[in-house]
């Protein structure tokens, strides 16, 4: 991130107010898990963290594991509602809410960075960035910024008292095509990455309940 950056960032649209007026008419009130479980065939069983889950097999991206090792897992799936990300309901939806680049595609890895904490993952992510505060807010996030020259992302973090809740680093304007931002946070004791485009920064909540919301549906008691 570069020095003379000092305000507050916002996020920036892929494809305008057009976009941004057909989501929300896609979004659901609510992000409250189903009771029904997500899995009621060809389910794929994994453990993650000593978590089971229990996956529709449409929602993997690279096929996973199948012996029931403790795996991290990457899945693909659509914004709003987090349906699987499969060729056919890709191409279902419509070219003004897709826009340019990643669209309403969303990728989820749970568990994939072993060892990881949130602070060696703000310092992975948002590198020469100082965590000590007063920052500038933005949305009931902290910005922080960094005197790193070469750093390519925009930071913003949750924080409760000392303690981080929530780590989004997301691509500067200007340097990828299609900026994306990537959401994390701990949950059921595995760290979560949520890899959105930036258009869709605004809705970071509800992306992250929606998350949440089915990783409980997928969850075998």
């Amino acid at each position: 991130m570069r020095t003379e950056r000092k305000t507050p960032i916002l996020p920036i649209g892929v494809a305008g107010v057009a976009l941004t007026a057909a989501l929300a008419l896609m979004t659901p009130a609510r992000a409250e898990a189903p009771s029904e479980p997500a899995c009621k065939a060809d389910c794929v069983q994994v453990l993650v963290n000593g978590l089971h889950l229990s996956i529709p097999r449409p929602f993997f991206a690279y096929p996973p594991k199948e012996d029931g090792s403790d795996q991290g897992i990457f899945l693909q799936a659509l914004l709003p509602d987090l349906v699987p990300a499969t060729q056919s309901n890709q191409l279902a939806v419509p070219s003004e809410v897709w826009g340019h680049g990643w669209g309403p595609m969303l990728n989820l890895l749970i568990g994939g960075l072993r060892g990881a904490t949130m602070e060696s993952t703000f310092k992975a992510r948002l590198r020469g960035a100082t965590i000590d505060g007063p920052h500038a807010e933005w949305d009931g996030l902290e910005t922080v910024t960094s005197d790193d020259r070469y750093q390519r992302h925009d930071g913003l973090v949750l924080r409760e008292g000392n303690e981080l809740k929530l780590i989004i680093a997301c691509d500067m304007a200007g340097t990828v095509n299609f900026p994306s931002c990537s959401e994390f946070f701990f949950y059921q004791k595995s760290l979560v990455k949520l890899t959105f485009g930036r258009s869709h920064l605004a809705e970071w909540r509800q992306i992250r309940d929606h998350a949440i919301a089915l990783i409980n549906r997928l969850t075998v008691p």
